[in-house]
């Protein structure tokens, strides 16, 4: 299943003012979703807001596929809020709230650290190599993935996976039923997302 994630006007407006860099705020579409597993089932969350804004260098194309064939993206930001997350299961929400500690940190956050981009292939897609920091729980840690970009005109679709452990961040996995069910460690985040300026959050430094 897709999903359409919104891009609030307020969650959009996340950059801040940098001499000498713009900063460009972009509305994505697409789906991005968790996936997990449990001593039941499988299961699975989907993002349903994603707020993402990207930090341009002096001078670069104000186009964000440009720029990004330039390498001229100097930063990126992606906010999720936690109580955006949803499997269909409301117990496991709940649950999931709670693990999470989603009422002292109600955003999962990432910041691009680098990325290196490959060349296309014959289809026209490009991977860049990328680390950031993800920060879940109050907890940041660097995680390093391959994502593949198709870079448009005006748009940039972005499709890319990691895996990691919940306890790394401080999470211990939640239950169901009184403990009968219990949630397993690992989960794999996977993004496919359309990333098109949001016009009226556009800002730039001085």
């Amino acid at each position: 299943m897709t999903t359409k994630l919104r891009l609030p006007l307020g969650a959009a407006l996340l950059a801040l003012a940098v001499p000498g860099f713009a900063q460009l705020a972009v509305a994505p579409s697409g789906s991005l979703r968790v996936f997990g597993d449990s001593t039941l089932h499988k299961w699975d969350s989907t993002a349903t807001v994603v707020a993402m804004s990207f930090t341009l260098a002096d001078g670069a194309p104000p186009v964000l596929s440009d720029a990004i064939k330039a390498a001229q993206v100097k930063g990126m930001e992606v906010h999720i809020p936690v109580a955006g997350l949803k499997s269909g299961e409301s117990g496991l929400d709940k649950n999931m709230l709670k693990a999470m500690s989603a009422d002292k940190f109600p955003e999962v956050v990432y910041k691009l650290g680098t990325y290196a981009l490959g060349k296309p292939s014959d289809g026209g897609a490009v991977v860049a190599k990328t680390t950031g920091e993800l920060t879940i729980a109050g907890t940041t840690k660097t995680v390093s993935m391959d994502v593949e970009f198709r870079l448009g005109a005006g748009e940039a679709e972005a499709r890319g996976s990691c895996t990691l452990n919940m306890s790394d961040y401080g999470i211990k996995p939640p239950t169901l039923m009184l403990g009968a069910i219990k949630v397993r460690d690992p989960v794999t985040i996977r993004f496919d997302l359309l990333l098109k300026p949001a016009d009226a959050a556009k800002k730039t430094g001085a």
